[in-house]
């Protein structure tokens, strides 16, 4: 018997989860983050009022056999999660300010690898950087992909 993989139940404890530790996430920056959203950053604008904003994003689904015969499966959802910051003053203000909310998103998944038991365990894969000069300053984007196994069947 195959169980429902309920996508929008696996994104939302993400959600919950960094919604639970805003202090971890404010460590070193400021201000601190304003929102934490389900959205996907190329198709829903942030206003520059909202940063420090995180959205978090599905981006795939992977599923495999986990044993021969027993017809065992896991899933791996990969999520990506986007920090995005803006600093007034230079590009190197930003800069580091994306890397401390990098820093401290991981650190919610590596206290919380099981996402409080949505999954079997998570893990931040990669993190990638980006900087863009906007009117008004710097605002720097990271993303953080997230992969995130389930038992299924």
């Amino acid at each position: 018997m195959a169980l429902e993989l309920d996508y929008i139940t696996e994104r939302d404890a993400i959600k919950t989860l960094l919604n639970d530790n805003l202090a971890t996430l404010n460590t070193g920056i400021s201000p601190t983050v304003k929102q934490i959203i389900t959205a996907n950053p190329m198709t829903y604008p942030v206003p520059s009022t909202m940063y420090p904003s995180i959205l978090i994003r599905l981006d795939s689904k992977d599923e495999i056999f986990t044993s021969i015969g027993g017809g065992r499966k896991e899933a791996t959802l990969h999520f990506s999660i986007f920090g995005i910051v803006q600093k007034v003053k230079s590009a190197q203000d930003s800069d580091d300010e994306s890397i401390r909310l990098a820093r401290n998103i991981e650190k919610v998944f590596r206290n919380n690898i099981d996402i409080t038991g949505s999954v079997a365990y998570s893990n931040p894969a990669s993190t990638d950087f980006g900087i863009m000069e906007e009117k008004g300053g710097f605002v720097s984007v990271v993303q953080i992909k997230l992969d995130c196994v389930k038992k299924i069947q």
